[in-house]
């Protein structure tokens, strides 16, 4: 039980540190954009 819920959150925390790391990848086109148009 104890190995399932620590590989549980392995595993959340990894989707975690993508989802971020995608989310900041996104926001640094949108600042690239913005600073293309002015």
């Amino acid at each position: 039980m104890l190995r399932v819920s620590e590989t549980t959150f392995v595993e959340a925390g990894m989707t975690g540190v993508t989802f971020f790391i995608v989310e900041l990848g996104i926001v640094g086109k949108i600042i690239d954009v913005f600073l293309v148009k002015c």
